[in-house]
């Protein structure tokens, strides 16, 4: 980050910042407004288990997201107290958090689809 000055200068700087987290934000709506779309035009039934689904996704995917973005703001503090040997840790700290997240939420998903599949008898 720049030390800035002037107005225009800190209306730039949070642009820069803002731009990127506003498309990604537009994006995920966005695929929750398709798939809504999508299910609503099959039955009633894949509707209700799409809003449901998109309900539930949000507050994880939030929680998840804040914790493996948790990195960037350590490697910057590491950066900027010249403790550079750190950084290789906690970026290899930060990838097994990811992989053991995203191990956990693959066996939930296959044990949530194994049941309904046992309770559906399809």
């Amino acid at each position: 980050m720049e030390q800035t000055f002037t107005r225009s200068e800190k209306w730039r700087q949070f642009l820069v910042i803002f731009t990127p987290v506003v498309i990604s934000q537009l994006m995920l709506f966005s695929m929750a407004l398709i798939d809504t779309m999508m299910s609503g035009h099959y039955s009633n039934e894949a509707l209700a288990g799409t809003a449901i689904g998109n309900s539930l996704w949000g507050p994880f995917n939030a929680s998840l997201s804040g914790l493996l973005m948790a990195v960037t703001p350590i490697i910057s503090q590491l950066i900027g107290r010249g403790e550079g040997h750190d950084i290789k840790r906690t970026v290899s700290n930060g990838l097994y958090i990811a992989v053991g997240l995203a191990v956990l939420l693959l066996a939930l998903n296959f044990f949530i689809c194994a049941f309904d599949f046992e309770r559906n008898g399809t």
